[in-house]
């Protein structure tokens, strides 16, 4: 399963650090899902497609595949494990390794390092 992320920062003018983040993982939404939207945005009478959203945001994709253990195909649990955490799990695990020991993940690290966070979560 290919998972698509988003993500973009706001930087001072008098340095280089990004002052925000935004790290979104849309489950199951690939480069098909995200080509899709774009033909179906498209203004035909144009001779060139339009720019959707993604295509303002998005700085990179990532593919992700499970630990051997669990074969070839991942599932949502443990792919966002590996994109949150930059560690692999097995299938259905979600925030632990294949010891199933607890990995820390991108938030947790920030909040260790005392800055803000958030999650947000949108079911349709």
């Amino acid at each position: 399963m290919i998972y698509f992320i988003c993500g973009f920062a706001q930087a001072k003018q008098s340095d280089k650090l990004p002052l925000n983040i935004i790290f979104v993982i849309g489950d199951g939404m690939g480069p098909a899902y995200t080509s899709a939207y774009r033909y179906f945005n498209d203004e035909p009478q144009t001779m060139e497609v339009e720019k959707t959203v993604f295509d303002r945001h998005v700085v990179g994709l990532s593919s992700t595949y499970p630990a051997l253990i669990s074969g070839y195909v991942t599932d949502s649990a443990a792919g966002t494990t590996a994109l949150s955490s930059g560690i692999k799990t097995y299938k259905s695990a979600i925030g632990c390794n294949v010891d199933k020991n607890p990995v820390l993940t991108v938030l947790e690290f920030a909040k260790q390092k005392e800055k803000k966070t958030g999650v947000t979560v949108i079911i349709k």
